[in-house]
């Protein structure tokens, strides 16, 4: 059973599958008979098992020899990476949605990323196979590798191969172009065209954008850019300091009430941070302070005067690098919000109420009367349908319905400024996009960095254009506009006795400034 020959009979059995089944089928049935064009990430998953079968055939010719059967484990391990990457696109759409036809009930993505488990499962039979056998595993071993007879079924085998590739390259070159074309991908906005071996109909469609994502090598090529946060990341380009231009004239100028230097070095874990926003709680008559990098603080509206903190054991649990924006989600419970729209906080309890070691297992530091707002270790990921590419720097608690309102940035990836609304159990209820009455307006335009509920409305400080959006919350219509006074890099936002306190940086000193409202 363990013979030489019935290894490699199973070898250029599965090279033959491998190219008769998933690429002989796709290049063959659904390309040149059907007519599907392959994108080019399709496309790399078929070269990877090609490159596969010719390390079977390489094995076939001298033997298992360590360096053929490295790099057939090594191009199923890698080329399994690039498929899953590519199915996880789809994965969590509707059912039987995807590109293309299916089949047998599942897209050609999917066959792939079964096909090189299936690959590497086999290889790793076959090490179990070469153990039991000295001939292979002399061959396995061999300093240098050495011909040796190859069947004549094998050799069938190799002309199938050489059959397929030649078919498939045909193909991929008619589509896609020669190089430095790269191919064409839904992702990159236009999906391939039906196929034709007529050139003069497929050239016009040869695209080079994949190039552009070289210009900055970097890990999360496909995330949308960093936000503005103060003292975390600054983005230029934005227009700031009046309202001049803003997509909806405003109604009028807000003024400045007063203004409080805040008493306390709203830091973080490792010291790190700054006052990131801001909350008012009625039931307590404190206000909430965030960090940037998970501190939180309960103080008077002296903006001195601390009377409960702690430091968030930020690194273990979801990530919640950078906080944004703040609300209390009930009496004393203060709920921080970071960019990636994650939610953590903290309770303000007697300290006779507060276990000491879930304390130590949320908390870095605490003054002892602080629990945890949804469970030791418990954060909150806020999943969104429309604002899954876009980061959040505004969150706002609804009173009305014991929920509350995240708005998005919008960002190159997703140009819109999505509303979500969420229950009290944390799941998305509703969202849609922030509109207004004259469809041509670019309210995308404005940038959200913090939100407030008050009086049915909601209100949104907009990073551009010096400008507080007023908002209906029912139907996400922008209604009107407000300028607002010179207050430095405002970012946070909330009410109190009908007046906005807002959380700015000025020349670098964390500042709450008052603000009348809307008359």
């Amino acid at each position: 059973m363990f013979s030489a020959g019935t290894f490699n009979f199973a070898v250029a059995t599965a090279a033959a599958l491998i190219m008769l089944i998933p690429v002989g089928m796709a290049t063959v049935w659904l390309g040149i008979i059907k007519g599907e064009s392959p994108c080019i990430l399709c496309g790399q998953e078929r070269f990877g098992m090609v490159l596969i079968a010719l390390s079977a055939l390489f094995i076939l010719r001298y033997g298992p020899h360590r360096k053929y059967y490295a790099m057939l484990i090594l191009a199923a391990f890698f080329y399994l990476y690039t498929t899953v990457r590519h199915w996880s696109n789809f994965f969590v759409f509707d059912t039987n949605q995807g590109l293309a036809e299916s089949v047998l009930g599942a897209h050609t993505y999917t066959w792939g990323v079964f096909t090189y488990w299936v690959v590497l499962a086999c290889a790793g039979i076959g090490l179990f196979w070469l153990g039991r056998n000295e001939k292979l595993r002399e061959q396995f071993g061999a300093r240098r590798p050495t011909a040796q007879p190859i069947s004549r079924y094998a050799k069938v085998v190799g002309v199938v191969i050489i059959i397929i590739t030649l078919l498939n390259s045909a193909q991929f070159f008619v589509i896609n172009g020669p190089p430095p074309f790269s191919g064409t991908g839904c992702g990159s906005g236009r999906c391939p065209q039906r196929f034709t071996w007529d050139i003069t109909k497929t050239a016009p469609n040869w695209r080079m954008e994949v190039w552009e994502r070289f210009k900055m090598p970097t890990l999360d090529g496909h995330s949308p850019d960093m936000v503005h946060i103060p003292g975390v990341h600054q983005v230029s380009g934005l227009k700031t300091g009046s309202a001049e231009g803003s997509p909806m004239a405003p109604t009028g100028k807000l003024e400045v009430l007063d203004s409080t230097p805040l008493g306390f070095e709203a830091t973080g874990q490792f010291g790190q941070g700054r006052a990131g926003g801001i909350a008012y709680d009625e039931d307590s008559g404190l206000f909430g302070i965030v960090s940037t990098a998970g501190g939180l603080y309960y103080t008077n509206d002296d903006f001195v005067t601390v009377e409960a903190s702690a430091i968030i054991d930020r690194v273990n649990g979801w990530d919640i690098t950078h906080t944004a924006d703040a609300m209390f989600f009930g009496p004393g419970k203060l709920v921080a919000m970071a960019w990636n729209k994650t939610l953590y906080g903290s309770e303000l309890l007697p300290p006779d109420e507060v276990d000491p070691d879930e304390a130590w297992m949320d908390y870095l530091e605490s003054t002892g009367n602080l629990g945890s707002a949804f469970g030791v270790k418990q954060r909150m990921r806020l999943v969104t349908t429309r604002a899954k590419a876009a980061f959040s720097l505004a969150v706002a608690k609804d009173d009305t319905s014991d929920g509350y309102l995240l708005v998005s940035v919008p960002s190159k990836k997703n140009k819109s400024i999505v509303i979500a609304q969420y229950g009290k159990n944390h799941k998305l209820v509703r969202e849609g996009v922030l509109k207004a009455n004259d469809e041509d307006m670019k309210v995308e335009d404005y940038y959200p960095v913090s939100a407030e509920i008050a009086d049915g409305k909601l209100y949104v400080l907009s990073k551009t254009y010096q400008s507080l959006l007023v908002v209906d919350p029912k139907t996400n219509v922008l209604e009107a506009t407000y300028e607002l006074p010179e207050i430095g890099d405002y970012h946070g936002l909330t009410v109190k006795d009908g007046v906005f306190y807002i959380l700015s940086d000025v020349d670098g000193k964390d500042t709450v400034f008052t603000v009348s409202m809307p008359k």
